[in-house]
């Protein structure tokens, strides 16, 4: 589960709008983005552990 299906969990299709209607992004892109961070974030977390032992 994403952080975006838990914050709106009804709101599918779920789309990113900049406030003036401007699409900038769908679910299948947003659950892309999402999953990429979270590839990020452990690569970050695992080099920062190696830097510390």
């Amino acid at each position: 589960m994403s952080l975006y299906s838990s914050i709106a969990p009804k709101a599918k299709p779920f789309v990113l709008c900049d406030g003036r209607g401007h699409l900038l992004a769908s679910d299948f892109e947003i659950e892309i983005l999402d999953e990429m961070a979270k590839k990020i974030f452990l690569k970050y977390l695992t080099r920062e552990s190696l830097i510390k032992k």
